[in-house]
């Protein structure tokens, strides 16, 4: 049986992949300020050189949870290609406005189809002031469109930080997508970006050199750490100092 996978995509990875909205999600809500949010803080974001490894810093986007789709899904009816599509179970408002940033500032797409709004994927290709109110995922669309024009930062340096310097934690489950959804959205599992950020830092394949005593050792260490900050995180007291 095949098991969960967690790793790093660049939003350049992203650009080649096919992504389905299911009916469950809802529609796109990101206000103004939220987008701007985004814009300044890729703006302010210096990726930075490791001299031990050459690796460059990166800026974490958020967790993109997913689920490879069956090619016969009843879903991709139409679809002049329905191989290697992933259903998105979680990220798709943040995926949805870095569709728009990189359409408006580089003329890039990614494929993005909605179950229930399927209108959606044409008007993100051309985003029309015209069409706001005949939908309200356009309306707020279209808001998102405004911000990105009207941003004074440098497009061309930002474009190629979207697209190389950011990246998303890539949880694609083999779990049912909806039971998954239902999960991370009922309360169920508490700060569920928290939880898959902390599983990224825990991979085993993040402690080169350690043989598999000390690895767990180091992991235990890391893990008590985070329960410790998180614990703080709960404690009133800490807040009301």
């Amino acid at each position: 049986m095949a098991e969960n996978k967690i790793e790093l995509k660049s939003v350049n990875e992203l650009l080649g992949m096919k992504f389905f909205i299911p009916s469950y999600q809802r529609g796109y809500r990101w206000t103004e300020q939220q987008v701007k949010d985004l814009l300044n803080d890729i703006d302010e974001f210096h990726p930075e050189k490791n001299n031990d490894t050459g690796e460059e810093t990166w800026y974490c986007l958020q967790p993109l949870v997913v689920k490879k789709m069956d090619e016969n899904d009843s879903r991709l009816a139409g679809q002049n290609d329905p191989k290697d599509w992933f259903e998105v179970i979680d990220g798709q408002q943040r995926l949805t406005t870095v569709f728009i940033i990189l359409n408006v500032l580089d003329n890039q797409q990614l494929s993005l189809k909605y179950q229930t709004r399927p209108d959606s994927e044409q008007f993100l290709s051309d985003i029309t002031n015209k069409s706001e109110e005949s939908n309200i995922d356009f309306f707020f669309m279209c808001k998102a469109k405004e911000v990105v024009n009207n941003w004074k930062g440098y497009t061309v340096e930002l474009v190629d930080k979207l697209k190389n310097s950011c990246k998303v934690i890539w949880y694609e489950t083999q779990d049912n997508a909806y039971d998954v959804f239902k999960r991370l959205n009922s309360g169920n599992i508490s700060l569920s970006n928290a939880v898959l950020v902390k599983a990224f830092l825990l991979k085993d394949d993040n402690f080169y050199g350690l043989n598999s005593d000390a690895l767990r050792l180091k992991q235990l260490e890391m893990a008590g750490e985070w329960d410790r900050m998180e614990q703080t995180l709960h404690n009133n007291s800490f807040w009301y100092f």
